[in-house]
């Protein structure tokens, strides 16, 4: 971004006076094209000249950011904004630096500053969206991405962002025409098609995003960020060679982009140390590397050094990678415990016998849920074997639309939702998901719907579908919360995972919860326990098939050798058989995972927590 304005718009005179002037009108221009080397070099000359030159200074700060000094160029910001602080594009320019820094709250604070100064200016909304999206706060982000719109209509960034917001908010084609509108605009831009592959997959139009990154990854061969997408998409639908092939491919040109290392990581299985594990600890050794970029060697490591089983190393890994995680994942555990505590207040026997007949009689979705990494995919995948399963994966539908009725009836939590929703209300609630979830698959009996978060709302599922099939997916908790603290999720929303207390205390929160609906609906919910599935399969999958009234198929047994995409931390899992090397995993790790099952309040001898 160019520190203060589009230099078409405030041009240097053709032959400027002074030869100061002529200089910063060359390092501006340069830095406009691109040229980052040149214009630091000729912004220096400025600086030799008259150090004190404001535009200069701004100019040095935002080429340093462009170098990846972002800690620099904060910095120098700072400094200007203590001489001018109502400068409202050099706080603008101070909040995009904070944002690359993660440092939310103060890039909030300058952007709604520079707003306030300067009215109309589409990049200071954007900039501002981009805040909020990082922190899924996703009602603001989307304002204040249309507001970039609605002050430049051509905005192609704006464009691609809302596509992002509106994906990660569960409306997939709302996120397809946004995309197609970007890619219109700026048809040479590849974030075009990685906006538009990303909605399509979310929209459960797999073939389709297929084709568009193979078509963007032939057009843009050395857009890293692309294909690594593309290489991430590959491992999802199960083509783990190719995705192999692909990021090695592009290794002999680009050894050290950290981002092809993490995606291979993700599609080979390590059986010893080898060179690529060694470039990757060189890789950890720069200085200059960014710390999302930092984040995910250290979770690729994690995973390569469990391949090999040297667990005290791969643990070293993921305690490193997630206290980077950590700094850019949102979690509080006071709102997150004020919300398991109003869901349990909220729903009484009392409000399900009042609403027991309000809802949406449709019996087509099977909710798949649970914490992560607790079985939720391995189930799905083997219900979606079944001739008359659909599997959609993981749908946002269900939160979307309870947070939308909460708006409407201005309810801050499950407590006011109960006291102010009526029959109709439920009714509606039900039918919406309905519509919504069989645009997935018009022609299936069942279509299952794998959320893991859906936990939080069996009862506005009983309230809304009476007739929903319900699995709660159960793991050891030690186990399923190793599993967890191993991966670098995609989503913002798991925060409480990236520390071992967190993750406990979070865990025991969802194991009250499940209690609470188990008491509360008796024979409503099924508990597929992993450790029975992986001691008995054929018995577990009868006993799954016949809860949701559906007749034995043989395909379930070979659940693995489904073509499905799967989009979930468990790819390669669920691409074999059921085994049992998980089970006890907690253990390798020794002392190290103390502080886990102390925050569980974990009975080692009894295998469970304690009540």
């Amino acid at each position: 971004m160019a520190p203060r304005s589009n230099p078409s718009q405030r041009p240097y005179r053709s032959a400027p006076a002074d030869k100061t002037e002529k200089l910063l009108g060359e390092a501006l221009a340069s830095f406009t094209r691109g040229n980052i080397p040149g214009a630091d070099l000729l912004v220096k000359k400025v600086l030799a000249r008259a150090p004190q030159n404001h535009q200069a200074r701004h100019l040095a700060a935002m080429v340093a950011f462009s170098l990846g000094k972002a800690e620099a160029a904060a910095d120098q910001l700072q400094a200007l904004l203590a001489e001018t602080p109502d400068d409202a594009f050099t706080l603008n320019d101070y909040g995009l630096v904070l944002t690359k820094l993660n440092r939310f709250p103060e890039a909030e604070a300058a952007l709604v500053k520079a707003i306030n100064l300067k009215q109309g200016m589409a990049g200071f909304h954007l900039n501002l969206a981009n805040v909020y999206k990082q922190q899924s706060v996703l009602e603001d982000a989307e304002a204040h991405a249309r507001a970039a719109v609605f002050h430049k209509r051509d905005y192609a960034d704006a464009y691609r962002l809302l596509s992002e917001i509106l994906v990660e908010d569960g409306r997939a084609e709302e996120a397809i025409r946004m995309a197609e509108t970007a890619r219109r605009l700026a048809p040479h831009n590849p974030l075009g098609y990685i906006r538009y592959a990303e909605a399509l997959i979310a929209a459960d139009r797999i073939s389709e995003a297929h084709a568009v990154f193979e078509q963007a990854s032939a057009r843009f061969p050395d857009n890293l960020n692309l294909q690594t997408l593309y290489g991430n998409f590959l491992n999802e639908r199960g083509f783990f060679e190719d995705a192999a092939t692909l990021m090695r491919n592009l290794m002999k040109t680009y050894p050290d982009w950290p981002g092809l290392h993490t995606v291979l990581a993700r599609s080979i299985k390590y059986d010893h140390y080898d060179e690529q594990m060694a470039h990757m600890e060189k890789l950890l050794e720069r200085q200059e590397i960014e710390a999302k970029s930092e984040a995910n060697l250290h979770f690729g490591l994690a995973k390569a050094y469990e391949d090999i089983k040297d667990y005290p190393k791969s643990l070293e890994h993921s305690l490193k990678g997630n206290a980077l995680a950590r700094k850019w994942k949102r979690y509080s555990k006071a709102a997150s415990d004020a919300n398991f505590n109003a869901t349990r207040s909220a729903f009484t026997p009392e409000v399900i016998s009042r609403f027991a007949d309000a809802g949406f009689m449709d019996e087509t979705p099977i909710f798949v849920l649970g914490m992560p990494r607790s079985g939720t995919t391995l189930t799905e995948q083997i219900l979606s074997s079944h001739h008359d399963v659909h599997g959609a994966g993981e749908l946002f539908i269900l939160s979307v639309l309870i947070r939308a009725l909460r708006g409407r009836l201005d309810a801050k939590n499950n407590i006011d939702l109960v006291a102010r929703a009526t029959p109709e209300d439920w009714r509606a609630l039900g039918e919406d998901y309905i519509t919504q979830l069989r645009r997935r698959a018009p022609d299936a009996r069942y279509i299952v719907d794998k959320m893991p978060g859906n936990f939080l709302h069996v009862g506005a599922i009983r309230l809304a579908l009476p007739k929903a099939k319900v699995i709660y997916c159960k793991r050891s908790a030690p186990d399923n919360c190793i599993s967890i603290f191993n991966i670098q999720f995609a989503t913002t929303e798991i925060g409480y995972g990236y520390d071992l207390t967190d993750l406990g205390a979070y865990y025991r929160k969802h194991v009250e919860l499940m209690q609470h609906w188990q008491t509360l609906l008796p024979g409503f919910l099924l508990t597929n326990q992993y450790e029975d599935m992986v001691a008995d399969q054929e018995a577990q999958m009868h006993r799954l098939l016949d809860f949701c009234g559906l007749d034995w198929d043989d395909n379930v047994l070979s659940f693995f050798n489904s073509n499905r995409s799967v989009r979930t931390a468990s790819t390669i899992q669920v691409r074999q058989p059921i085994y049992n090397s998980s089970i006890g995993r907690y253990k390798r790790y020794g002392d190290a995972v103390q502080p886990l099952l102390d925050a569980l309040d974990w009975d080692e001898e009894k295998g469970e927590i304690r009540p």
